[in-house]
């Protein structure tokens, strides 16, 4: 355990340490530096107490016997590449008063099977969910503006999840290739669906666009070869070459309309 008055874990400060098995961080800790513990190897159990506000980038990279993380309440920021490739990870709790996650902060935790964003969290960095095999529930609560280029990108198994309407910007290839995922609601306020954003989502059915978006991005559902049901609003007014390429099962009448409006190029 951490001695009871340190307030700062410093940058690099456990790094390299193979023998460390488990920590506790006290409640006097406010922040956790860059790189703390990367290298421990051996690390499989973390304790950390309320009273830490920053996690710092690349804190626990890398720790693949890493299996449970508690993340306590008053953290208000989970730095880059935190939790990066800790593959035994089964189970992250995120408080309500993260503000933001970092890009890259959870890629590669291929033993996660469900994340809740809690509705504190404002900013989603980018790829800070990529590359998950059996991820198969994301719930982003009320309070998300920004969801990061990539963010779930590659998350194979995702079948659900719910963008709430006060999400404002999806990055480029954000969902792309959930193979699962059935069906999306895009809310209002998102002016862009981004180049590629749900590129490769094969067993997509439907898609909901409110009214509010402008703008349907680059390939943004190539490939989506089940869509068959597709609302689009009149607010939409562009949609980039090759949007909808590859959706062969949408129905004639919305293929029919979509192509009025805005020539056969986005097939």
């Amino acid at each position: 355990m951490i001695p009871v008055g340190i307030t700062i874990i410093g940058n690099w400060a456990f790094s390299g340490c193979r023998g460390l098995a488990s920590v506790i961080i006290p409640e006097t800790v406010t922040c956790i530096g860059d790189s703390a513990f990367r290298g421990c190897t051996g690390l499989v159990s973390v304790i950390i107490l309320e009273g830490i506000i920053n996690l710092g980038n690349n804190v626990f990279v890398g720790r693949k016997s890493l299996a449970s993380v508690t993340i306590p309440e008053g953290v208000s920021r989970i730095g880059d590449y935190a939790f990066f490739n800790c593959s035994g990870l089964v189970s992250a709790a995120i408080p309500t008063s993260v503000t933001s996650i970092g890009k890259q902060a959870f890629a590669d935790c291929t033993g996660l099977a469900a994340i809740t964003i809690p509705e504190g969290v404002t900013v989603i960095g980018k790829d800070a969910f990529d590359n998950y095999e059996i991820l198969a529930s994301v719930t982003i609560r009320e309070g998300v503006a920004d969801i990061g280029r990539t963010a779930f990108s590659g998350c194979k198994s995702l079948a659900s999840v719910t963008i709430p309407p006060g999400v404002t910007s999806i990055g480029a290839q954000a969902f792309w290739e959930c193979f699962r995922l059935k069906s999306i609601t895009i809310p209002g306020n998102v002016i862009t669906i981004d180049n590629w954003t749900f590129a490769g989502c094969s067993n997509l059915v439907s898609v909901t666009i409110l009214e509010g978006v402008t703008t349907i991005g680059v390939e943004a559902f190539v490939s989506c070869r089940s869509l068959t049901f597709l609302i689009l609003p009149d607010s939409v007014t562009r949609i980039g070459s090759g949007a909808f390429k590859g959706c062969y099962n949408l129905k004639p009448e919305v293929r029919a309309d979509i192509e009025k409006r805005f020539g056969n190029g986005v097939f």
